[in-house]
């Protein structure tokens, strides 16, 4: 991963020439004339309805870029303000971040006549480039920029900034309707950003119907049944959210009827998006996961009229979630997306996260990415003799009793090896200071099973906040939260180990922390059990004896 927030200074101004490998979409937008050859004329005349950003920006971030200092994707870039256009970009990350206007949301925030002139001439600037990054992804999040800045960027008197900047829209509006986006998540974001156009500018109002019709249609593609994103990301279904919801405002506050399929598709992706936070209100690092966007969720919080209760079951999506009291347990139990990670848990206490994924970082280079993907990044099962050309098919039921709830789940794994079974118990008390699992590893019964006995590790990588001991008999591991709640690990079946770790789903880059590591092999037919209870203040002495764990039942 890159050293976090390298910094350089801006050389000699030279036109953006990163990211060679969208040449063509370049000559695709040139061929089209910037989108002026569409059929459907915008000519805006004013602003519309003010569009409601419910994600915070940073005043001390437009204050840094007022003075020069641009800091996005772990990079920062120096100089004076409207020259970062013509620097060379210190990442393909960093040049997406600049040239999607993001960051305008900062200035917004900040609200200072300051940040406003600042604003207008990085627009102005932003609008005469002619190379950099241009790709349909950045145009469509670069004009909900806009649209969401419009009214703070316009201000409250009449100014020389308006007819230019009206017409700098209109070019990009046009841009935007002249792609034929193929991928699903292009083709939602196109449809979102047309709707923030048609609600903010006056004379726009005539992509409404299409916006609508648009944005109708891929929604019930991008969104489950359930209420999950299609992705299985969670960090996706909290963009969407956060991107939708001001559409639904603004339509009710100019007394538009909302359509039905956004209107829907909000009220099954709110239960979805608090099945998948923790304590902390943070989201779960499962599926591409990084960091979460606290000041996002907690506004969004604030407009969920629904107030659904989390799901503890969602099939399509493929989570299951267990929740007792502070004891909390999130589980994948979908087909491996982004992330190869069957059947893993997160679990947290109250605010305070135990088990944790490694977490997927915002920035860092492809071999990174691929080990944060790894199932060895995650809190499962790993059977080293199916490295690779694996498919899973993995199912889970969740049981409720008046001990607990228990999730019932196995997968079966097929690979080049032959085809085994990891089944999987997990057992969370009522009293949620108790959480008891169950691994086993069989073989499938088919004439490709393999042969001889397989080895496993099953990992549970711990948060940083967490600080672990283990014990000099070496028989249990404590773990002691910022709160000082102790809880106690112990299990049966394996070698135990505590080993080095590493948290990447934190926005300021890697953290050094621990895992606990259970190795075993399918030699016997035992399973590995495992267990972790929170330590009482009356608990005995480290030295009594150890309760070796196993299922209530």
């Amino acid at each position: 991963m890159r050293d976090h927030w390298a910094t350089q200074q801006l050389g000699t101004p030279t036109y953006f020439q990163v990211l060679s490998g969208h040449g063509s979409t370049l000559k695709h937008w040139a061929s089209h004339g910037l989108g002026l050859g569409s059929s459907q004329r915008i000519s805006i005349s004013g602003l519309g309805t003010r569009l409601l950003a419910l994600k915070p920006g940073d005043p001390t971030m437009a204050q840094d870029m007022a003075r020069g200092k641009f800091s996005f994707a772990g990079a920062t870039v120096t100089g004076i303000p409207v020259d970062v256009f013509d620097a060379n970009p210190p990442s393909a990350e960093w040049a997406i971040a600049l040239h999607n206007l993001s960051w305008l949301q900062h200035f917004v925030t900040g609200g200072h006549e300051l940040h406003r002139i600042v604003a207008r001439s990085l627009v102005l600037k932003w609008g005469e480039q002619r190379g950099g990054i241009r790709t349909p992804m950045v145009c469509f999040q670069a004009l909900i920029s806009l649209a969401s800045a419009a009214h703070f960027l316009l201000g409250p008197s009449p100014s020389s900034f308006g007819k230019p900047f009206y017409e700098l829209v209109e070019k990009l509006i046009h841009r935007v309707l002249a792609n034929h986006p193929s991928a699903l998540s292009d083709s939602f974001w196109q449809a979102v950003a047309l709707q923030y156009a048609s609600l903010a500018f006056r004379g726009s109002e005539t992509l409404r119907d299409q916006a609508n019709a648009r944005l109708c249609t891929v929604m019930d593609q991008v969104i489950l049944s359930d209420g999950g994103h299609v992705s299985r990301n969670p960090q996706a279904l909290l963009e969407v959210l956060l991107a939708v919801i001001p559409i639904r405002d603004a339509m009710v506050a100019k007394r538009e009827a909302v359509p039905q399929a956004l209107s829907a598709a909000i009220e099954r992706m709110f239960p979805m998006l608090r099945m998948l936070s923790h304590g902390d209100r943070g989201l779960g690092n499962f599926q591409g996961a990084g960091a979460s966007e606290m000041a996002g969720i907690k506004t969004l919080v604030e407009h969920d009229t629904i107030a659904g209760r989390p799901l503890h079951c969602a099939p399509h999506s493929g989570y299951c979630r267990l929740s007792h009291r502070s004891g909390l347990l999130i589980m994948d139990t979908g087909i491996p997306g982004e992330c190869n990670s069957p059947l893993a848990i997160e679990f947290s206490d109250g605010p305070h996260r135990i088990f944790n994924n490694c977490g997927m970082p915002d920035s860092a280079t492809d071999d990174w990415r691929r080990a944060a993907a790894d199932i060895a990044a995650h809190n499962t099962v790993e059977i080293t003799s199916f490295e690779s050309g694996v498919k899973n098919n993995p199912t889970a039921e969740v049981i409720a009793s008046p001990q607990g709830s228990l999730i019932n789940c196995s997968n079966e794994i097929s690979g080049r090896s032959g085809r085994v079974i990891h089944h999987r118990s997990i057992f969370l008390s009522q009293t949620g200071n108790d959480l008891r699992g169950e691994d086993r590893i069989s073989t499938a019964g088919s004439p490709n099973s393999p042969a001889g006995p397989l080895d496993f590790t099953i990992r549970f990588h711990l948060h940083p906040g967490v600080k672990a001991t283990l014990t000099r008999k070496e028989m249990r591991i404590v773990l002691m939260l910022p709160n000082k709640t102790a809880w106690q690990f112990n299990a049966r079946g394996g070698i135990m180990s505590l080993e080095d770790s590493v948290f990447l789903g934190d926005a300021l880059g890697p953290r050094k922390t621990q895992q606990i590591v259970i190795r075993g092999s399918t030699e016997t037919a035992d399973p590995v059990n495992w267990a972790l209870r929170r330590v009482e203040k009356s608990a005995a002495s480290p030295n009594d004896r150890v309760e070796m764990p196993q299922l209530p039942f």
